[in-house]
This record gives C-alpha cells, sequence and structure tokens, in this order.
C-alpha cells in the first residue's frame, strides 16, 4: 500500500504526500526535485504529469523490501521501462527509499 500510495502522489506532483511515505534521504531528494519543477517551463511540467507508474510485485525480507514498479509516459509504450526501488521499515512503518535515477 505504501509504494503505490508513493508512486500515485509522485504522479500528481503531490510532494508532500510521497515524503510522508519516504524515507529522510528521499524526502530531501523530493524537496530538490520540487524545486526542479516549480522552475520548469509549462511544457515541461506537462511532459512529467505525463509519467505514469505500476508497482509489479513488492518483496519483504525483514525491516527492507523491494519494489518492482513500471514507468512510462502515456501515449508512449515504447517509454516503458521495469525498475526497482528499496523500502525501509522506520518505527514499524514502511518507508520508500528512492534514488535520484528511480524517479524520472
Amino acid at each position: 500500500a505504501t509504494a503505490k500510495a508513493f508512486f500515485k502522489a509522485v504522479e500528481y506532483q503531490d510532494f508532500a504526500g510521497a515524503k510522508k511515505l519516504s524515507t529522510e534521504k528521499t524526502q530531501s531528494l523530493l524537496t530538490f526535485v520540487e524545486e526542479m519543477y516549480k522552475g520548469m517551463p509549462d511544457n515541461q511540467k506537462s511532459d512529467h504529469k505525463k509519467i505514469k507508474y505500476t508497482v509489479t510485485k513488492v518483496e519483504e525480507n525483514g525491516d527492507k523490501a523491494t519494489i518492482s514498479y513500471d514507468q512510462w509516459k502515456v501515449g508512449e509504450p515504447e517509454t516503458k521501462k521495469s525498475m526497482t526501488a528499496g523500502m525501509i521499515k522506520e518505527d514499524g512503518k514502511w518507508k520508500v527509499d528512492l534514488q535520484m535515477d528511480r524517479l524520472f
């Protein structure tokens, strides 16, 4: 549920919502991305709004997990990429632990 909610928030540029589901490191990354997004021209913003994510699998291993997901641009099926990201359990809650190259 955490992984799907995180990627749905990213799809809608809901950076505050995504940060609530993220590790501290990923929150910093999202702050950076949010600042970049604010400075983008509208045509680039609309391109980012076309990026979609589908979580295909989550494999838990103790306090860590691996998220498998697909990323693509709407109307461009050839852009589909299968990717992975991490999750870490912090204080009993799963948090997405993402690298910059896994977001866009």
